[in-house]
């Protein structure tokens, strides 16, 4: 049995859960996307998109292609649906910014980067950096989601930074992937396992979900920002 693989499923399974119960009573379409998402992601997830688990390999861009459509294309639904459908970013609107910043304490899965890391599975590019940011995002999210139950929208501008720091994290794991495989960047062993089981789950289920978070979330302080200067200004 390989370990890996369950922790790995048990955490998305248990993210889809947690979410899919706050959900319920709120609008009961996210709980049936998330659950439906989840199964859907756990099945393709166990599909090796790439060859090889140390190096690039010729006919890898198809897999390639299919990997980076089924990261992007979630995030891509929930950005749409929350500028389209007025209910789901009713409900949106209603989660508490310190909620919705804790949610992010599942980066500590970036600890299974490190632990690849440590067995020559991945790149210290991906494995150290991308898994200690991780890690990093997560820690604050606990610390910053506490800060803003207690203290309100005193640490806006602070949230705004740590959800930049998140959007980076991600970016740099693909721009690593992206210059290793068109060859721009040489590193050993290639980042191919963020394609393969059991890390592929991370990738296309509880990376879009972060990555949506943290867009909903810039939008939503400055816009706070900006109410409260605006009323400031008028005082």
């Amino acid at each position: 049995m390989n370990i890996t693989l369950v922790l790995v499923t048990s955490m998305a399974f248990l993210i889809a859960i947690l979410f899919s119960i706050y959900s319920w009573n709120r609008y009961r379409p996210v709980s049936y996307a998330l659950l439906m998402w989840f199964f859907i992601a756990f099945g393709l997830a166990q599909i090796p998109y790439f060859q090889d688990a140390k190096t690039w390999m010729e006919g890898d861009w198809k897999g390639f292609l299919a990997f980076g459509s089924l990261l992007m294309l979630p995030v891509l639904v929930l950005v749409i649906s929350w500028l389209k459908n007025q209910k789901f970013k009713n409900f949106l609107d209603q989660i508490p910014t310190w909620l919705l910043i804790s949610t992010q304490a599942y980066r500590f899965a970036g600890i299974f980067f490190l632990l690849f890391y440590v067995q020559d599975k991945l790149p210290f590019e991906i494995g150290v950096v991308n898994g200690l940011l991780d890690v990093t995002v997560a820690t604050s999210a606990i610390i910053l989601g506490l800060l803003i139950y207690y203290k309100g929208n005193k640490y806006n501008n602070l949230v705004l930074a740590w959800n930049g720091l998140g959007l980076i994290d991600f970016a740099s794991a693909f721009t690593v992937v992206g210059l290793t495989f068109f060859d721009l960047l040489t590193v050993y062993p290639a980042p191919t396992p963020m394609g393969l089981p059991p890390l592929t789950l991370i990738s296309i289920f509880q990376v879009p979900i972060a990555m949506f978070i943290h867009i909903y979330l810039i939008n939503r302080l400055k816009n706070t920002n900006r109410i409260t200067n605006t009323v400031e200004h008028l005082k």
